[in-house]
């Protein structure tokens, strides 16, 4: 059988500017700090079987600390998840994120941030205020996805790059806690004298990181000769469904985008024991990668059309909008508890697609509006405190199919309702589903996703 994978890549790119003293000044000539040519390989690339990661200082780890910090992430995923979700540019669109890789590319930008600056993006990504116990519990995360990795079970690479330029003085204590705590060093570049040629490094170094998925990340111009410094976070993630999908059951089938429209989509097909839980609105199923160490959680409607049904007719209406909000972090990790196995019939299609976000204007609306600004205070990175946040760069790659991912799944037997004991549950995702894949071992979410249309590239 033609070997089949699963395959994410991200890239997280936070552009920072340098600013002028003179508040008044036109911020559309204010200096750009874009994206430096200086690379902090975060963890090493990390295949399958490979073991010999240095391990990152989570000395200061306590359990309430790693719980903070997940709890914190997460929170940030649902919160960013549903403002993708809820955006007139989303409509018909596909949705698919890390915000592991948002959060861990803010965190590192956090650690400059000093006062209001500092309190916004805490806000906004739900960052616990204790420095050591927040160093230390990311550090753990990353630990464990490699320890996780090194099993052969699936492949991960995750890397931080900082690029600075060269001759601006940034503090040397700044580099020590990202090296010290998030797998990264600094490398001076020459932004002044070469943007472009720093931009192209950039690229190349993102495409060497992803397996060649993500190419020209950053486009022309992007990078100016005013640029000081770029943070890029990168992550893949290549892995086997615990279960897999039998080539020989894949079918054409037809996904239903909404009530008028539909298209003609590969369907994979299973039967098979998976955790399940369902309740009025939506079912739901947990997927396991090998290992059991991370999984894929699909929400799927129960209803093909719920705003008719609640409405009325609504057929010739095309306009009819899933509820694709997700619950609080808290109720997502309440959901796994209800969850237990049961023999599931699945219907899944295959997709893959990228998608590529600016993530400025939504983090402001968030609330995180003074990085962005000439009132930014990162001196906590920057001798003479003129970098500001110009542009931060999300792209990502998904592709699911027969072979698929392999992650991790945890079993707990809770109570259902009784109607759902009376049949064997069926999911059949012939039309839009959200989705997120979860490590198990932390219960960080990695990745968070919609379907509207599988055909989308």
């Amino acid at each position: 059988m033609k070997k089949i994978v699963f395959a994410i890549m991200v890239i997280l790119l936070v552009s920072l500017f340098g600013c002028t003293s003179n508040e008044n000044k036109d911020q559309n000539n204010l200096p750009i700090v874009g994206d430096e040519n200086k690379i902090i390989p975060i963890n090493p690339p990390v295949a399958s079987g490979l073991v010999n990661f240095s391990a990152l200082d989570d000395s200061k780890l306590t359990i309430q600390a790693l719980n903070d910090l997940i709890l914190a992430n997460n929170s940030f995923a649902v919160d960013y998840y549903n403002k993708l979700d809820s955006s007139e540019n989303q409509s018909g669109k596909n949705i698919f994120f890390s915000p592991f890789s948002i959060s861990t590319a803010l965190a590192m930008t956090y650690e400059g941030a000093e006062g209001i600056t500092a309190e916004e993006m805490r806000n906004v990504f739900y960052f616990p205020k204790n420095d050591e116990e927040r160093r230390a519990a990311f550090a753990n995360v990353y630990n464990n996805l490699n320890k996780s990795a090194s099993k052969e079970n699936y492949k991960i690479n995750i890397a931080n790059s900082l690029w600075n330029e060269q001759t601006y003085p940034f503090k040397k204590s700044f580099y020590d806690i990202i090296e010290k705590h998030y797998y990264g060093k600094s490398i001076p570049v020459d932004f002044i004298n070469a943007p472009e040629e720093q931009r192209q490094k950039i690229n190349l170094w993102v495409e060497n990181q992803t397996n060649k998925k993500i190419i020209n990340v950053l486009p022309e111009n992007s990078i100016l000769d005013n640029t000081r410094m770029v943070l890029v976070n990168a992550i893949y993630f290549k892995g086997d469904w615990n279960n897999k999908f039998d080539e020989k059951n894949t079918y054409e089938g037809e996904f239903n985008i909404n009530n008028t429209t539909k298209k003609n989509t590969q369907m994979m097909y299973q039967k098979k024991e998976f955790n399940y839980y369902e309740d009025d609105s939506f079912q739901y199923v947990e997927l396991p990668y090998k290992g059991e160490d991370t999984s894929m959680i699909i929400i799927l409607p129960q209803s093909l059309y719920p705003d008719c049904e609640e409405f009325g007719d609504c057929y010739g209406e095309p306009h009819i909008k899933y509820d694709f909000s997700i619950p609080s972090a808290n109720e997502l990790l309440e959901l796994k508890t209800k969850m237990k196995p049961r023999e599931v019939q699945i219907h899944l299609p295959k997709f893959k697609f990228n998608t590529n976000y600016q993530m400025k204007k939504d983090l402001q609306e968030m609330g995180m509006n003074e990085a962005f600004s000439n009132q930014a205070d990162f001196s906590k990175m920057d001798e003479k405190n003129e970098v500001k946040i110009g542009e931060i760069y999300h792209q990502a790659f998904i592709e699911v199919n027969e072979k698929g991912t392999e992650a991790a799944a945890s079993t707990v037997v809770v109570m259902i309702r009784k109607t759902s004991l009376e049949r064997n549950p069926i999911i059949n995702a012939n039309h839009p589903f959200a989705f997120y894949i979860q490590d198990n071992v932390s219960g960080e979410i990695l990745f968070m996703g919609k379907i509207v249309d599988p055909t989308l590239k």
